[in-house]
């Protein structure tokens, strides 16, 4: 009869390091921990240019602001011009109308002397002629 031997099972730990249960929680928490400090210096540095957008963004709106003012100031500028230059414009046409007008006047009074002056020339100058006949 063959007989049966009963050996006690026991589980013994592996006794290379590589296997053990121990070894694998301390290589997992490990690499857990170097994550956990690439996040942080991760999450540090996308706040530090968070930070600075936000300052570039509040000095482009500044800068905006200053340049929408000088917009603003130079279209007031430009209009007052305008209506100054019209209103030097509309003056001086004025002006040149009315020195025309007094050109005119002048050649006409002109005309009707000399016209007069040249029909007593015409008469002094008849007179002469019939006098030389006489």
């Amino acid at each position: 009869m063959a007989g049966i031997v009963l050996e006690p099972l026991v589980a013994k730990e592996p006794s290379c390091p590589v296997c053990s249960h121990y070894d694998y929680e301390e290589r997992l928490l490990e690499r857990v921990i170097r994550n956990e400090l690439a996040l942080k210096d991760t999450l540090e540095k996308i706040t530090e240019t968070n930070a600075k957008v936000d300052e570039t963004l509040k000095k482009i709106e500044n800068e905006n602001s200053k340049l929408n003012n000088a917009i603003h100031a130079l279209e007031e500028k430009k209009s007052s011009l305008d209506v100054k230059v019209d209103a030097f414009i509309v003056s001086r046409a004025h002006n040149v109308s009315e020195s025309v007008a007094e050109m005119k006047a002048a050649i006409k009074s002109l005309v009707v002397q000399t016209t007069k002056e040249l029909g007593v020339m015409k008469g002094s100058a008849f007179i002469v002629i019939i006098l030389r006949y006489i």
